[in-house]
This record gives C-alpha cells, structure tokens and sequence, in this order.
C-alpha cells in the first residue's frame, strides 16, 4: 500500500504536556488501521495551529457504515473485521481525552479506493497548552 506522511509544521518546538508512550499507542492503532482497511493509500498528516496539535489518519477504504459511526467508540460497539475485538479505538479515544483532547471521524479526502467506498480518516487535536 502507499502510505504517505505530511506535515505542517512551524519552526522550532511545540511542546505539548502529554504521556508519550499513551498517545504513541493511541496514534499507532489509527495507523495501523488505516494500513489494513486501505484499498491502495492511506495518509498520515500533522499540523499545528495556534491552539491545537491536530494529526489525521485518513485510508481510502471501506469507510465506516453510518449506522455504525454512533458506537464507534464504544467498548465493543464496533468491529470492522472479524478479527478485531472492537476495543482499539475506544482505547485511542480514552487516551486521548484524557490528554485533554478529542478523536473525530471525517471524510476521507482521499480518491476512493474502489467503486461505492467512502474510506475514513480519524482526527486527532490535542490542546498545546497541555491537560486541561
């Protein structure tokens, strides 16, 4: 699959109040999905506005069935495969607002993957200031 990686970033740090390793493990299961339920692409994108770091995952996959988008992150709400325990996006999502922050789902920019897909992309934004 082609993955590619974009950034918006201004010069010099951002520093952001935030446990790593959490947000590392948040961020690698929107990655990893987009990589699975990508038909050919999948783009990771980070840029930082004055207010909020924001990272999106996006694929140009299957997407997410509308009647499924209400307990998307739910705790066992909802498995895109049969595989999945339907626990990794919950576990994003908590992490991540605990951070302060939040975890949406938008449109996939992205050209569609096959004939009828919407494809997913899931955005990240984190406050700079830190926990608030």
């Amino acid at each position: 699959r082609e993955v590619g990686l974009d950034s918006a970033l201004p010069q010099g740090p951002c520093p952001i109040l935030a446990d790593g390793d959490r947000l590392t493990r948040a961020l690698s299961e929107l990655v990893i999905n987009a990589i699975r339920f990508a038909r050919r692409a999948a783009r990771i994108r980070m840029e930082i506005g004055p207010r909020e770091a924001r990272v999106s995952v996006e694929d140009d996959g299957q997407g997410v069935p509308p009647e499924q988008r209400a307990s998307l992150f739910e705790r066992f709400g909802y498995r895109a495969s049969r595989s999945g325990l339907g626990v990794g996006l919950p576990n994003a999502s908590e992490v991540i607002g605990a951070h302060g922050g939040r975890i949406t789902l938008e449109a996939s920019t992205l050209p569609a993957g096959r004939a009828g897909t919407l494809g997913a992309c899931f955005v990240i934004a984190l406050p700079i200031e830190g926990i608030t």
